[in-house]
């Protein structure tokens, strides 16, 4: 999901994932996902920019074929699925197509007329690292995630590095949110990633983020309310505590 931060330190604090390093989760947190899901996640932030809403649509078994934003009136395509097949998908939004490249049901890597992606993962079956060209750049960008016992603690993206501490909020919804919400990463990987094709999802969702960039540190940290076992709303605050973004999640 596209954060709406006008601030331009934030966009040090948001950044691409991927990863470096594993060790085996054999203390991993287990999850299994809730039955209901998903039907709009409503955006409102600090500079009370009014309400953005993403509505979510499903086939009749249950699978996720569109995210489409609303935003004062307008409705925009996020992402829209089709010609899905075990060796690819289409993924068409308001201004640009990808084509995701699959394999033994994980994503690989994917193409768009922007340039390419390749996708590696652990031998745990975690994401591991993230790596992209544009055409118009001569050398690739690389984003890498280390992961330790199944949790995701510290994304590296050249002179950017994030770590990440969890308490015990359950990733368990129904499709995996924490790339959407939490960490913002690139939109053909996020598109992959609420199909469920990137990889063994983690299990819990941060408390925390510390981004450090060039000597300066940046925190941004969650606050989760609940209906039952669901949650109803994601509270971030960053910077100082005046800054603040809110998720408000219903479900069918």
């Amino acid at each position: 999901m596209k954060k709406i931060y006008s601030y331009a330190i934030l966009s040090l604090l948001i950044m691409t994932v991927a990863t470096t390093g594993c060790q085996k989760d054999d203390d991993a947190p287990s999850v299994s996902t809730l039955g209901r899901k998903i039907q709009t996640i409503t955006y409102t932030d600090s500079e009370n920019k009014g309400e953005e809403q993403h509505q979510f649509e499903y086939d009749s078994k249950g699978k996720l074929t569109g995210v489409y934003r609303v935003n004062r009136g307008k409705t925009y395509t996020e992402y829209e699925y089709s010609d899905i097949s075990d060796k690819s998908v289409t993924v068409n939004s308001d201004d640009i197509e990808y084509s995701l490249k699959i394999s033994d049901g994980r994503l690989n890597g994917y193409t768009s007329r922007y340039g390419t992606a390749d996708i590696s993962y652990t031998n745990d079956g975690y994401l591991k690292e993230y790596s992209y060209y544009e055409e118009d750049e001569d050398d690739k960008s690389v984003v890498t995630f280390t992961i330790n016992d199944g949790l995701v603690t510290k994304i590296v993206e050249d002179d950017e590095t994030t770590i990440i501490e969890y308490g015990k909020v359950k990733n368990n919804l129904n499709i995996d949110i924490l790339h959407y919400i939490c960490l913002d990463i690139d939109d053909g990987v996020n598109a992959a990633s609420l199909l469920g094709l990137t990889g063994k999802r983690i299990a819990l969702l941060p408390q925390k983020l510390s981004s450090q960039y060039k000597g300066h540190t940046i925190e941004e940290e969650f606050s989760y309310k609940f209906d039952g076992d669901y949650i109803s709303e994601i509270y971030s605050t960053y910077g100082d505590n005046d800054n603040w973004y809110k998720y408000v999640i219903t479900y069918e």
